[in-house]
Formats: C-alpha cells, structure tokens, sequence
C-alpha cells in the first residue's frame, strides 16, 4: 500500500505540473453528491477534469487540484458537445468512473479502487452521467 502511494504521489508531482498548465481542454461539472476518486472522498460542487498520459486530474471551482488518478483509454461512447462524467453508484456511494472529454476521440475509464471492488461485491452498481457545462479552462 505504501508502494502504490508513494507511485502516485510521484506521479502527482511529476505530472501534475503538465496536467494543470498543458492540459487547455476540461469538462466543468457540478457534481451534486459526494464522491470517491483516487482514494478521497470528495464533496459536492463544482469540478473541472481534464485528462493525460493515462491520468485523469480533479481540479475544485478554485482550479486547485484535489486529486489524480489513474485511468484507462475507451471507445465507443460520444462525449457530447461539452463533456460528460460517470459515476458507479452504490446506494449511497458514488465513484467516479469515466471522463469523455469533447475535445478527444477516446474517454478515460479510472481504475476501481480497493474500496469499490469491496462495495461492489456487496451490492449491485448503476451508472450516473452529468453533462458538462461546456466551460473550458
């Protein structure tokens, strides 16, 4: 567990940098529920993700980054014209799991977290999209 910390903490620092002032293109959204990614917990609000080289970056209203995660390139869902973000929801419990971002061909699909895989053995999971507001950094 230290290991996979320590991986993503020098990916944050090493990226993060990239991913904040490289990254021109994200998709704003008002999430109204609290969420999971990246191991946080996350409250509502205003958020802007944007993605690179396999990560997807969460920036609060304020474009400081709260999290980054790691994710994996999809195909063969549209993106609409400003953006969309999916959540896997368990009950109460959400996590955050693809960003389609209009600006690109492909989405991201995070990875599950320990913490989901347990949640999602104990009960059924659905799929919760919010459209972007087509605001762009």
């Amino acid at each position: 567990m230290k290991k996979q910390l320590l991986v993503i903490a020098l990916l944050w620092m090493s990226a993060g940098t990239t991913l904040v002032h490289g990254q021109a293109n994200g998709v704003k959204v008002n999430v109204p529920f609290k969420f999971m990614a990246a191991g946080k917990t996350l409250s509502s609000g205003v958020y802007v993700l944007s993605s690179a080289h396999g990560r997807v970056l969460i920036e609060n209203a304020l474009g400081r980054g709260v999290a980054m995660a790691l994710a994996n390139d999809v195909s063969g869902h549209s993106s609409f014209g400003s953006g969309q973000v999916v959540f896997r929801c368990y009950r109460d419990e959400c996590f955050l799991s693809q960003l389609w971002n209009p600006t690109e061909q492909v989405g991201h699909e995070l990875l599950k977290s320990p913490a989901e895989i347990e949640v999602a053995k104990r009960q059924p999971g659905a799929y919760f999209a919010l459209l972007g507001t087509g605001a762009h950094k």
